[in-house]
């Protein structure tokens, strides 16, 4: 199988390829936190950097208010389809195994602080644990996600 990546719509069909063989756009999106939103320095958010037409990188501010955002990936270690452990992004386990769910966490706060609370919650998610100790209200949101396709190969 032969396959080649291009610009789309600026550069001819490379060279092997001719104008019925199937060509798919490539998707590509990175997620993260700025420390600054457009509702105020010191205020965070949840950010998107999406790969757009030329190629361009193109930032999207997604939700105001995002501290954290973290990711685990589902492994299935002895191939029957099920999670036998969760593990961060990048580790060595993830090597000789499949992935067939992730789940992920976003902890997010309020633009304002209140001078009648404290937040002295514990937030354990994702191998963390964080103790903020200020005047923000906060909640923290999960979801895990099985993959359909996830399964053997």
């Amino acid at each position: 199988i032969a396959a080649e990546l291009f610009i789309g719509g600026t550069q001819p069909i490379p060279a092997g390829f001719g104008p019925t063989d199937t060509i798919h756009e490539v998707v590509t999106n990175t997620y993260y936190i700025s420390q600054n939103s457009s509702a105020g320095a010191g205020i965070p958010a949840l950010n998107r950097l999406q790969l757009g037409v030329g190629p361009t990188l193109v930032n999207q501010e997604l939700i105001t208010g995002v501290e954290d955002l973290q990711v685990q990936l589902g492994i299935d270690t002895n191939d029957n389809g099920s999670v036998n452990s969760y593990v961060n992004p990048g580790s060595a386990a993830l090597v000789g195994n499949t992935v067939v769910a992730s789940r992920a966490w976003v902890r997010v706060r309020g633009e304002r602080v209140d001078l009648d609370y404290t937040d002295d919650a514990t937030y354990e998610y994702a191998d963390r644990s964080v103790e903020p100790n200020d005047s923000f209200r906060r909640m923290l949101l999960s979801k895990t996600l099985r993959f359909r396709n996830g399964q053997g190969s």
